[in-house]
């Protein structure tokens, strides 16, 4: 009885797994498999990353190697154009610093002549160089050095109120101007905003005082407008914060109005790094600023219009 109960047993057929567990299953399996070559993707690369910033860290130590060949020991600097001279022990010497070929290395005191070093000029016309503004971590090709020292946002520029002593740095001018320069009318009574391509300025005009200068913003763009007495002569100057590049992008036009006289001048506003440049701007004799002055309520003031425009 019980070998036949056994065998009666082992004659029961298995239960065979649903279509949805075999599909669990396989999918599983799949998952499984995807996993394991998504894994083996990864840790290639990661081998791969790791040679690449090996190569970067080599390339890293091989240009410094190069710069302090290149180095000149006068000024310090890597120099950035061509010619790079040399002393008869391959010393370098750049071209500003070069005094004559009668003189002699500063290292090794070897007679200098007129050699120059085609080596040296490769590798600086193969390596990028870095900037040399503070706080700047540009690094540039040789060919594109004075284009990035001419538009560095950490250049060093006067600040835009003529009568203001400092040289700021071009990302932090706009703070300084607005907040900090006490020659600047925005320190106290903010910056005027242009709503529309014309705004006019009454200026009270004090004897003796130089009138401080006037900030405006008109779409997104700051413009400093700059008075000086200059004897018997009147200067009125726009200075735009923007290359002079950008500055071509834009014309002002400033009108001085007042008892039936006026004066009117249309030109470029200049660059902040050419603020004090010349005689740029309009110059207006004291005795026609006389003329446009007028007393309101007993104040001397004189009218400015302004009218911005992008070419």
């Amino acid at each position: 009885m019980e070998t036949r109960s056994k065998k009666a047993r082992l004659q029961v057929p298995m239960e065979r797994p649903s279509t949805q567990d075999y599909r669990l299953v396989q999918e599983a399996k799949r998952r499984a498999v995807a996993e394991e070559k998504l894994e083996e993707k990864d840790a290639k690369l990661a081998e791969v990353e790791e040679r690449l910033e090996e190569q970067r860290r080599q390339y890293v130590r091989l240009v410094g190697r190069l710069e302090e060949r290149v180095r000149c020991p006068v000024c310090l600097e890597v120099p950035t154009t061509a010619p790079v001279y040399t002393c008869p022990q391959g010393h370098c010497i750049c071209s500003a610093c070069f005094p004559s070929i009668s003189s002699t290395c500063p290292l090794c005191r070897a007679d200098m002549a007129r050699s120059t070093s085609l080596l040296a000029a490769t590798v600086l016309e193969n390596i990028l160089h870095e900037c040399r503004f503070a706080g700047c971590r540009e690094r540039v090709a040789m060919e594109e050095v004075k284009e990035h020292r001419r538009a560095c946002v950490h250049r060093l520029v006067p600040c835009p109120a003529a009568r203001c002593p400092k040289q700021v740095t071009v990302i932090n001018l706009l703070n300084h101007a607005v907040h900090y320069c006490q020659f600047n009318f925005a320190r106290t009574l903010d910056v005027f905003e242009v709503l529309s391509p014309k705004m006019e300025t009454t200026f009270y005009d004090t004897l003796g005082e130089e009138t401080p200068t006037a900030t405006y913003r008109w779409r997104g763009n700051h413009f400093f407008l700059n008075q000086r007495k200059l004897g018997r002569l009147r200067s009125f100057s726009m200075v735009m914060l923007a290359t002079a590049e950008g500055c071509r992008g834009f014309r002002v036009t400033l009108h001085l109005a007042g008892a039936g006289t006026s004066v009117t001048h249309t030109d470029h506003p200049l660059a902040v790094d050419a603020r004090d440049a010349g005689a740029a701007g309009l110059l207006v004799a004291e005795a026609t600023m006389e003329k446009m002055v007028v007393q309101v309520g007993g104040l001397a003031n004189y009218r400015v219009m302004l009218k911005f425009a992008e070419v």
